[in-house]
């Protein structure tokens, strides 16, 4: 419904604001390498420019159809910002589809595109993620503890923040944990039952179908999971799985739901093409070469564990742990929790080898996870 009424808003204040920045955006790279904290990262402006022009392109059919059709300009041999210029233009372009997946960030980019241009909406992402992450951590330093903040701040660190901000692709995910760990934070207790917390994890797989384009994923169940642990100190081996599983079925099936919904209204077997593409995803081929899976894991921990990270994660876990050292109480069965947790990350980076290893520039921020279990074995 979100999606169907965002598509009657009028293109023309969108391909206006876009016009006046597009020079400039030009100018950066399509992936725009930044410094952060002595770390050059890139930025995928290559997909942020396809997000554009899913949001600015002019559809004929209506607006249900357009919703689940998600089709967009294209320009062969151009960078997409250079085809963005070229639309803007009325230059002749060939129209392509892209039903697979959801497009839910269009329910606030086309709006934001009507009154602000693309860099303007940067300084906005980084405002609005810099207030949610402020409050994530007053609340967990009021329901968990000032450790905890620390260990939070350092695990953040490791998928530089400031440089999501800057990037309409990487903030979703972004966004989805923040907002999950600050609903956690309110709403569960010791006394919270493990069908609740099921439930709060099944809209959140949900949402990470909804909004990504397959980035990062799986931090929103890591990270609102270890939280959920650290608040909620008893929870038995069958409710962990539980609220494993409901994560799980929330985002395959939503997923799923959108190719079998797209299918139906399209008369178009996107089922086939989204299976097609889920195969090369998942396989050790990657532009054409054999990849080992092994170097892809280590690739993608290296990219995002480089000196200064390790160096601040490191200070903040044994800070911790001397504080600690004299509370710590053994719970062999949480170990067990937070040691699997920590592992999520590298069965991913196993199973997508082939995604992780052509965008490793992105992919690595799913090693918060690993980063953050580690600080919580202590907590």
């Amino acid at each position: 419904i979100l999606l169907t009424a965002v598509y009657f808003i009028n293109n023309q204040s969108m391909l206006n604001n876009t016009k006046t920045i597009i020079k400039q955006y030009n100018q950066e790279e399509v992936y725009q390498p930044v410094v952060f904290l002595d770390n050059t990262y890139l930025l995928d402006n290559f997909t942020d420019s396809l997000m554009i022009a899913q949001a600015i392109y002019k559809s004929d059919k209506n607006p249900f159809i357009a919703s689940m059709a998600n089709e967009r300009f294209y320009y062969e041999a151009v960078k997409p910002s250079e085809g963005i210029e070229k639309y803007i233009n009325n230059q002749a372009y060939t129209l392509i589809s892209y039903a697979r997946y959801w497009h839910g960030y269009l329910i606030f980019l086309k709006p934001l595109l009507s009154l602000f241009n693309y860099f303007q909406i940067r300084t906005i992402n980084l405002f609005i993620q810099t207030c949610l992450l402020l409050i994530a951590l007053f609340l967990i330093f009021k329901k968990v503890n000032f450790q905890a903040c620390w260990a939070f701040v350092g695990s953040v660190l490791v998928i530089s923040p400031y440089i999501i901000s800057l990037s309409l692709q990487f903030s979703g995910i972004y966004y989805i944990t923040l907002l999950s760990c600050i609903y956690i934070l309110c709403k569960i207790d010791q006394n919270s039952s493990a069908d609740d917390i099921a439930y709060i994890f099944l809209i959140i797989g949900i949402m990470t179908s909804y909004f990504d384009l397959l980035t990062y994923p799986l931090v929103t169940f890591g990270i609102p999971l270890s939280l959920t642990l650290l608040i909620k100190k008893e929870l038995k081996i069958k409710n962990f799985i539980f609220i494993g599983l409901y994560w799980i079925i929330g985002y395959l099936g939503m997923w799923f739901g959108k190719w079998l919904l797209s299918s139906l209204v399209l008369n178009t077997d996107v089922i086939s093409l989204a299976m097609t593409i889920i195969n090369s995803r998942t396989s050790n081929i990657a532009i054409n070469e054999k990849v080992s899976r092994l170097n892809v894991i280590i690739t993608n921990y290296q990219a995002g564990l480089f000196k200064n990270i390790v160096l601040i994660n490191t200070f903040i876990f044994i800070c911790n742990l001397i504080v600690r050292y004299k509370k710590l109480k053994f719970n062999y069965l949480y170990l067990l929790y937070f040691i699997f947790i920590a592992v999520i990350p590298i069965v991913w980076l196993f199973m997508t080898a082939n995604h992780s290893s052509i965008h490793y520039y992105y992919t690595y921020r799913i090693i918060i996870i690993s980063v953050f279990a580690v600080h919580c074995l202590v907590l």
